[in-house]
């Protein structure tokens, strides 16, 4: 959940240089090792284009590639390392804001929780777009529902707009051993907030979840059964203190279709989608939602490397 896809170009700017012509090619073929899961490879040669073209009009998107890579190998320290002074080395550069989140996503897979949402907080307060701004709350968020209690000196730096989300999501966690009082001592300033929160237990939370299945056409009787599917198990979502929000869309089995369902179900902030059903289709509906982080349960996806699309 917090270690979200990161958008990253896949175009480069034009060669200073002739000695430069090569540099393409060798982050083609990166991109490539990355999407096959041969995720040692792909960090040899992102070093290649790191240490071989330190002066190339992309040399940030290099770096970038580099501290990607690291991460998906699971070298997490090496990341860091990677990513380490990105944005003194590269201050007009657009990955900024996504370099602070890989280093966010590395220091919490690395049990550094307060790095972790420093590097967040960081992610947010420079996002140069809604999306990665997005991104980057939700990962910030979630982390303190998982269970991080920021302390004060950073509770004391938070923008406004994050101060009552976090406040509450701490709150939440504390509830059944908090009196009223405690309570809204805490959330002082947050009184939206206050009656979404219960004396003795954790208030009833609400999972919004997107359905994208060929209800009609040659396989709707898949589709059908597995929607059925969703909706018992929704239903027995109502004996926990979860309710469950659910929007239905027909694939038709079809690409664009599929495509503009997953980008509007992505952009209303779901928290998970479920399908598509078929395997290409699927792949189509994952390039509209990793970027920003929404996570795809697809049932029945069979074909080799989907997994590797995306981490959600």
């Amino acid at each position: 959940m917090l270690a979200a896809v990161l958008c990253w170009p896949l175009s480069l700017p034009q060669a200073a240089s002739p000695a430069e012509q090569d540099a393409p090619a060798i982050f083609a073929e990166a991109q490539k090792l990355l999407r096959d899961n041969r995720y040692q490879e792909a960090v040899l040669a992102c070093q290649e284009l790191v240490d071989s073209f330190p002066n190339h009009p992309a040399a940030d998107i290099f770096r970038f590639a580099f501290g990607r890579a690291k991460f998906l190998s699971g070298d997490f320290r090496g990341a860091l390392e990677a990513l380490d002074g990105f944005e003194t080395s590269y201050p007009n550069s657009s990955l900024i804001p996504a370099s602070w989140h890989l280093r966010g996503n590395c220091a919490y897979r690395s049990g550094r929780e307060e790095a972790a949402f420093r590097w967040y907080l960081n992610a947010y307060q420079t996002a140069i777009d809604d999306r990665q701004m997005t991104l980057s709350r939700k990962s910030l968020l979630a982390e303190v529902s998982a269970g991080y209690f920021p302390p004060d000196s950073l509770l004391a730096i938070l923008p406004s707009e994050l101060l009552c989300p976090v406040k509450s999501r701490m709150a939440r966690l504390v509830a059944s051993s908090r009196s009223r009082e405690q309570i809204e001592t805490f959330l002082a300033g947050c009184s939206e907030e206050i009656d979404n929160i219960e004396d003795d237990a954790l208030s009833v939370s609400t999972l919004s979840l997107g359905i994208m299945l060929p209800l009609t056409g040659p396989y709707s009787r898949f589709g059908q059964a597995l929607l059925d599917g969703a909706l018992v198990a929704a239903d027995e979502l109502k004996k926990e203190p979860l309710s469950v929000a659910i929007s239905v869309y027909d694939t038709k089995a079809d690409h664009i279709v599929a495509a503009r369902e997953a980008l509007a179900l992505s952009e209303s902030g779901v928290d998970l989608i479920i399908g598509p059903l078929l395997s290409d289709v699927a792949a189509t509906a994952a390039a509209q939602t990793s970027c920003a982080g929404t996570p795809l349960l697809v049932p029945a996806a069979s074909q080799t490397g989907f997994a590797s699309l995306s981490p959600t």
